[in-house]
């Protein structure tokens, strides 16, 4: 059988030597010279029009990459968080600050009272680390996306605290809201500019925690999406079939065609014109 690639190559490469045979100079002989008028030389231009637009009615249809941020559902009984991970906030250095986003609501047939708060994590190494976190908590509307922070209007208030808050495991109280509402907190690190030696082999890690209805969750910001395994015919390579080669084909094609029309009508005696 023979391969998709190589029979469409041959194709689009016998299309483009009849394509130049066709346009290719001719001797109209001597007794048709009287009646011959000068056309401007125009066929290049013409000829690379037409390729050129067909190339780009190829490209229009190629796969482009999509690349967007996902965010992390926490899921509760009730309580609901989901989360924009900040990975930028485990690798901060001197002078640096990284934003982590994250929604609370609650799904509970009845209103209660949902508290927040924030602590150090297990890996903290150094309570003394130069760090300062400004915590922002707002309320905001469902459909709101987390990348667009706090929105202009909204009723907000800001808590500074700084490493040493969090010693001994302690949680720090940010807000109590109504389980009716739901609930933005902005979380933005920043580490001194003149820390280079006290972060050196320091660590530290932060979790947002929620309480209400019964239950507690928490999330930190390098908690990653839980992307699941496509089944496993998904996973199967598929066969190659030389798909990928017929557009360069093509378009090398094109090329041929462009050129071969362009030198065939520079090559044309001065007083010819086409049939």
């Amino acid at each position: 059988m023979v391969h998709l690639a190589v029979l469409a190559g041959g194709l689009t490469l016998g299309a483009a030597g009849l394509v130049v045979w066709a346009f290719w100079p001719r001797d109209e002989g001597a007794e048709d010279a009287e009646t011959r008028v000068l056309k401007p030389q125009q066929g290049g231009v013409q000829s690379l029009a037409v390729p050129l637009l067909l190339f780009a009615s190829v490209t229009a249809f190629m796969p482009s990459e999509v690349s967007g941020e996902q965010s992390v559902r926490i899921a509760g009984q009730h309580l609901q968080m989901e989360s924009l991970p900040s990975p930028e906030m485990k690798k901060m250095s001197p002078g640096s600050s990284a934003s982590w986003v994250v929604d609370i609501w609650s799904e509970a047939p009845d209103d209660g009272t949902i508290e927040l708060s924030i602590m150090s994590g297990p890996d903290q190494s150094d309570a003394m680390l130069p760090l300062t976190l400004a915590v922002t908590n707002c309320a905001v509307q469902p459909e709101l996306s987390l990348a667009s922070g706090c929105p202009d209007g909204s009723p907000w208030e800001t808590k500074h605290f700084k490493a040493a808050d969090f010693n001994a495991g302690k949680e720090r109280k940010i807000v109590a809201f109504s389980a009716w509402a739901k609930q933005r907190v902005v979380i933005t690190g920043h580490l001194a500019t003149n820390s280079a030696k006290a972060v050196q082999d320091a660590s530290a890690s932060i979790w947002l925690s929620a309480s209400g209805a019964g239950e507690t969750i928490s999330t930190s910001p390098d908690d990653t999406p839980d992307i699941p395994s496509p089944p496993e015919e998904e996973n199967k390579k598929l066969p190659h079939t030389g798909v990928e080669n017929v557009l360069l084909l093509s378009v090398l094609g094109l090329v041929v065609i462009a050129l071969g029309t362009l030198f065939a009508r520079r090559s044309k005696a001065p007083g010819d014109i086409d049939a």
